[in-house]
């Protein structure tokens, strides 16, 4: 067999009537038998994916989940065409690519026969993200987030965690791009426009990283980075460049997730895989 749908259980949103409806929806409308896979640990697609060969892999999850799924066949150096459907908490890259929010619309979208577009990755040192990694208070509110809160009013915690975040006090990242140097508190980096659901940091369609930076470890300049994030009014700039360079880095969140680099240096880069997403319908 090589029609995979690889599933995370622990996904927001996950239950088993909803992979037996993703499954038969496949048979009944393509007559695609996949191969349901239930991921048992992170790290797991790495592992399971070494000696695979697929022709199409089915990603059902969230965008923590769909991360580690790309990694795994990213590093195995596999080529194959992919499609997402959404079972997280708020499912990022879904409503970037116009796939939707809810996996019954995410199965109306696809098409087998539709366009395969290269699917562009950050690599972070030896660490892949597919939509966003952050540093400062996006990292921060990722790492003291109330897992059972989360339960129960999903996206809303990182609200919560991310006010406790206003209040702490960061030290400043050296970062270098473009020949420039930098000193922000605060940063985030993303491949696509959208932030934490259907807030854009950008508004224009760009092939590289958009850097967002709050230079100043101060509750005005916070202020304004937030305002910048999640309304209409954008009162900071935008940095586009393909490779990053970060001294030092400890907290960081990558897709939702946190990730702590434990003080190393950071290669940032941008780079097109050998994975096609095809193209939802519309």
């Amino acid at each position: 067999m090589s029609f995979y749908a690889i599933y995370n259980p622990a996904s927001g949103s996950y239950s088993k009537s909803k992979i037996d409806y993703i499954i038969k929806y496949f048979s009944d409308n393509y007559s695609i038998d996949l191969v349901a896979v239930e991921s048992k640990y992170q790290g797991f697609a790495k592992d399971f994916f070494e000696s695979k060969n697929p022709k199409l892999v089915i990603i059902i999850g969230g965008d923590g989940f769909i991360r580690d799924v790309v990694e795994g066949l990213y590093y195995n150096k596999i080529k194959t065409k992919i499609y997402f459907i959404p079972l997280g908490t708020v499912n990022v890259l879904c409503r970037e690519l116009s796939i939707g929010s809810n996996y019954k619309t995410a199965l109306k979208r696809f098409d087998i026969n539709s366009t395969a577009l290269p699917m562009r990755i950050g690599i972070a040192g030896d660490r892949v993200f597919i939509q966003m990694m952050g540093f400062g208070l996006d990292a921060v509110s990722v790492k003291n987030i109330n897992l059972n809160i989360k339960k129960y009013i999903g996206k809303y915690a990182y609200v919560i965690s991310g006010i406790k975040g206003m209040l702490m006090k960061y030290t400043t990242i050296n970062v270098f791009f473009d020949k420039k140097f930098y000193k922000p508190c605060h940063m985030i980096v993303s491949i696509g426009n959208l932030y934490a659901g259907s807030f854009k940091i950008y508004n224009k369609k760009s092939d590289y990283f958009k850097v967002l930076m709050a230079e100043k470890n101060n509750f005005k300049e916070i202020l304004k980075y937030l305002i910048h994030i999640f309304t209409f009014y954008k009162c900071l700039p935008i940095f586009l460049t393909n490779v990053i360079k970060i001294e030092n880095v400890k907290d960081a969140q990558l897709d939702g997730d946190y990730v702590n680099f434990d003080g190393k240096d950071l290669l940032i880069r941008l780079v097109t895989t050998d994975l096609s997403i095809l193209k939802p319908r519309g």
